[in-house]
């Protein structure tokens, strides 16, 4: 539930709009294709996650690149309206 707490909080998306993006989201990261070879260590491949995550923030943020860092200490919301 952090994903959708970051997604309420720091992207400023609404609810509807964050579980949306955290379905979709899902779907990629636990997929049986990401799944890593049973010798390696995790289940899933980090990769996607960083991957898709970057994606969120790039379309939910105005002017963003997607290599924004999630921790804001300036306290401005950047979301889109």
């Amino acid at each position: 539930m952090s994903l959708i707490a970051l997604m309420l909080g720091r992207l400023g998306m609404n609810t509807d709009e964050a579980l949306r993006q955290y379905n979709a989201l899902a779907r990629k990261i636990f997929s049986q294709e990401n799944q890593k070879y049973f010798f390696q260590d995790g289940k899933y491949k980090a990769s996607t996650l960083e991957r898709v995550m970057k994606a969120a923030i790039k379309d939910s943020t105005e002017g963003a690149t997607g290599e924004e860092t999630m921790l804001d200490l300036s306290g401005e919301v950047r979301a889109k309206a």
